[in-house]
Order: structure tokens, then sequence, then C-alpha cells
């Protein structure tokens, strides 16, 4: 059966326990949160390397009977590193996502491609898939964008 996903951003400024709460009350099965911001140092609640607010957020999802769809983090831009992910990557891992989303936000698409593979490389060791998001304020702002970046990538589909 499908189930609908209640996205955290369908709430402005929402922190990642408030999605939670509000999807458990509102009937939703499953949810997406924001685990970082979307770039390092910018505000938004850290979940990622904070062990009381990882409790928090297994609890409620524990609580609401909810599944973790996908987590986001850092946009992708030229200065994300692989050790900078690898805490996201475990993150999710431990709060039960199967999907991390990604955001191109590199305008060079070979860079990003060959940085997004061997993200999608470390992600797959650890259970989990990477979905590619393309939003008008990235640098996949299309479908066709998206479709090339995914292709360029290289990893097999079910992968990635």
């Amino acid at each position: 059966m499908r189930q609908l996903t209640l996205g955290w951003l369908t709430l402005i400024k929402a922190t990642p326990p408030d999605v939670i709460s509000a999807a458990h009350a509102a009937g939703f099965k499953s949810v997406s949160i924001r685990i970082t911001g979307r770039k390092p140092g910018d505000g938004f609640p850290q979940s990622v390397g904070n062990e009381p607010a990882m409790r928090d957020l297994k609890k409620r999802l524990a609580d609401g009977g909810l599944r973790l769809s996908n987590t986001s983090s850092y946009h992708l831009t030229p200065d994300i590193t692989l050790d900078m992910l690898r805490p996201v990557i475990d993150a999710s891992v431990e709060l039960g996502a199967a999907i991390m989303v990604a955001t191109c936000s590199d305008p060079d698409h070979k860079r990003w491609a060959d940085f997004a593979s061997r993200y999608c490389e470390e992600a797959r060791k650890a259970g989990l898939k990477v979905a590619l998001e393309f939003v008008p304020f990235s640098e996949a702002k299309t479908i066709e964008q998206g479709n090339a970046l995914v292709q360029a990538v290289g990893a097999p589909i079910s992968d990635c």
C-alpha cells in the first residue's frame, strides 16, 4: 500500500521535531526531515552529531508510528566534502531513513556528478539511496537537467 509522506518543507520554518509531530497529528504514516542546514553553520537546528536531538527524533518517530522516508542535508556545493557527509549518512541510518535527498548546487555539472558518484557509493555501502531533488533555486532546475545529472553520476538507478 502506498503512503503519503509529509515533506519537511511543507511546514515553513519548522524544526525537525515540529515536522514529525505535525505528521503524527495529521495522521501521516511517513515523514521526511532536514537533519542539517543547507550549508554548515547556517543556523538550522543541527541533528547530526547532536545526540540529544537524535534521541528526541527517534523517540518522536517511534511514538508517532512514523516511517522516516528520507532525510535532507547540505546542498552539494563544491565546498562540501565526503568527510562532512559521512556523519549525515550515519545519522540517516540511525534514524531509519532509506533515502537521502541531494541538491545540485554546483554550476560545474561534471564536477558535481563526479562527487555525487562517490557520495552514492558511500551511501550504498550504508544501505541508503540518494535521490536528486531538482528545484528552481538549484543548478538542476528541470527534470531534464536532473535526469542528465543522474545519468552522469553513472550509478545504477536502483542504487542512486
